[in-house]
This record gives C-alpha cells, structure tokens and sequence, in this order.
C-alpha cells in the first residue's frame, strides 16, 4: 500500500477487495496519490470496514482537481459508503471531472437520497461520466427514478444507468412514460431529435439485457441506441415517428436549397428508401 501511495509508483490499474489494516489516515494518503500521480486509471475498492464515512469522503476530493486522471473508480460492498458520501461524490462530478468514465458503487449503503443526489452530476455538461452503478440494499422509488430520468434529458455521455430494483414491483413503480419520453420525445421532429441517444441500459443488468423490464416500446428504443451512433439513433427515430405516413406539406415552404440535402439524408441507407419513395411519389 505504501508502494501505491508513492507519486513515482508506476500502477495504472489496482484492485485491493480486503483491507483490513486500512483506516480513514490511508484512505487520505490514498486520495492525495490519486491527485499527484497521473499514472492511476484505474482503482477496485472491496470491503473496508475499517473505513468511516469521513473516510469515503476524501477519496470523493480528488475527482474536483483537473490532475486527476482516474478513469474507472469501483467501491463494492461499503455499507459504510451511505448518503452523506454519495453527496461528496456527486457534488465532485457536478462541478468537474474531465476523466471519470465510470463510477461503481456497488453495495453501498446508499437511500433514495443518495441516489437523488447524483442528478446534478448527470446534468454537468463536462461529465464524462459513461457508466453510474448505484446498486445496494434499498430499491428506488418512482419519485427518485423520474428525478434522475429528468437529468439525463441533455447528457449525451451516459451509457448505463444501474440501480436497485425488486423485478415483482417494477411495473408499479417506475413510470415507463418518463423513460419513453426520455429517449424519443414524440413532441416533434426537433424535440425527438433533442432526445437521450446514448443511454442502453438502465435499472437492474440483471433482470433483462436493457436492465429492467420495461415494455418493448422502451427496450426498442434502448436497443436502438446501443446499435447505433447517437446520429444514426436520432435518424432512425425521427424517419419511425414522424414519417411513418409522409406529410408533404412541410416542404412546400421548404426553400428549394434545401432539397438535396433532404433526399440525401432520406436515401442515406435502406431505412430511408421506402421514406424516399413516397416522397419522391407525392
């Protein structure tokens, strides 16, 4: 651990699942290596028990500092890593971190109010947050999950969106129409372009391939993402919602300069020729 600790220690990758001999003094020295050594990408935490709350606290500090170049940061099985902590690390992603792609904590301690406290950082433009697993011994709630479907509404980074839910309660508790609307808002061509294209799994891996087990209306859209650029997504939800039967009258104040970007973003690939041909046509 001392070795680790060494700003001249050359690891970029480190996983650690026992510490029994590890406090809140090393988790500090930890955090301070995490700053002045760029080296370290990656970092697995198991069970320290020995580890406060104040503890879990100082690793969330280094993630503020633009020196930090932790990409993956894994806290697995930490019922000591409750609300008060989730606050410090979500307070650090929504006022920076240009390099975290992914933060795992995974068993944790947290409530419904630890899992609220991260829609800030969803909402910072400069996340480069992909993946946010908050699974633990509480499910969320409609209230929690609704709030951070909201947040998610302009991030276009993340990818998985992970937390605990029991399968038998799932269709009463979450509102599929926030989700649904969260990645295709049907409202109109701007606001489905507008929508989430980069999300592809959200709740629980383990209840289906796209997390929980919503209707197929929203794992379509969800399969649709992971399969696709976000550009190619937007596209393709915009030629399946609104031009399922083909409205002219749009392009007939279209200025004609127009026209040939059309038709190429039209015919661009065989989703689109069917669309051509009815345009074409009328």
């Amino acid at each position: 651990f001392d070795i680790v600790t060494d700003p001249r220690c050359k690891i970029s990758s480190l996983a650690i699942s026992r510490g029994h001999c590890i406090n809140d003094d090393r988790v500090n020295r930890l955090a301070t290596t995490l700053v002045n050594n760029a080296n370290m990408k990656e970092l697995e935490i198991g069970a320290w028990n020995y580890v406060t709350s104040e503890g879990w606290k100082s690793l969330a500090l280094p993630l503020q500092s633009a020196l930090c170049e932790l990409e993956a940061l894994t806290i697995r099985g930490n019922v000591r890593l409750n609300d008060d902590v989730a606050l410090s690390f979500a307070n650090a992603l929504a006022t920076n971190c240009t390099t975290l792609k992914e933060l795992n904590l995974d068993g944790s301690g947290l409530t419904t109010a630890g899992f609220r406290a991260f829609t800030r950082a969803l909402q910072n433009p400069e996340s480069s947050l992909e993946v946010l697993v908050l699974t633990g011994h509480v499910s969320i709630d409609e209230e929690t999950a609704n709030s951070l479907a909201y947040a998610l509404v302009n991030n276009v980074k993340l990818r998985w969106l992970l937390f605990s839910v029991r399968p038998n309660i799932v269709r009463s508790v979450m509102r599929e129409d926030v989700f649904l609307q969260l990645l295709c808002n049907k409202s109109s061509i701007r606001d489905t372009y507008l929508s989430n294209h980069t999300l592809t799994m959200i709740g629980s891996s383990d209840i289906s391939r796209n997390g929980l087990a919503f209707s197929s209306a929203v794992r379509s859209m969800l399969e649709l993402n992971d399969n696709n650029t976000p550009p190619s997504a937007a596209r393709l939800k915009i030629i399946q919602t609104h031009f399922s039967t083909l409205d002219i009258s749009p392009f007939h104040v279209m200025d004609e300069k127009m026209f040939p970007h059309v038709i190429s973003w039209m015919a661009r690939d065989d989703h689109g020729l069917s669309l051509l041909f009815c345009f074409l046509q009328s």
